[in-house]
């Protein structure tokens, strides 16, 4: 389709500059420029590859959201179990061990060795 549109000399002149630049007619670069903008804003009119595209990324997008808000509850879940099991390890271990004020424990060997030069 052929289009009749009036534009400032020196905007002319840019585009013919940048479409020699990139090697393109200045109808080609005008026209990579309108799909580019249009893609840009969301609305490509019509161009399937890109809203083939989009639509998977969207998706991508959407499991892996649900992805992290599971690996999330997951996380919090694993800190609650480890927390649990640290007080049930605390718990047995003062349960085992004696405790240091007890009087069963043995003095070291430092300590007997002082003792026994003491007579």
């Amino acid at each position: 389709m052929r289009f009749t549109i009036t534009m400032d000399d020196e905007l002319v002149q840019r585009i013919d500059d940048d479409a020699k630049k990139h090697g393109v007619s200045r109808a080609g670069w005008i026209t990579t420029t309108s799909h580019q903008a249009l893609q840009a804003s969301g609305d490509d009119g019509g161009d399937a590859a890109a809203s083939g595209e989009l639509i998977t990324l969207r998706a991508k997008s959407s499991y892996q959201d649900e992805l992290i808000k599971h690996l999330t509850e997951d996380r919090t879940w694993l800190q609650g179990e480890c927390c649990r099991l640290q007080q049930h390890n605390d718990v047995l271990m003062h349960r085992l061990l004696p405790s240091p004020d007890d009087e069963q424990v043995r003095p070291g060997a430092v300590t007997r060795f002082k003792n026994w030069l003491k007579g």
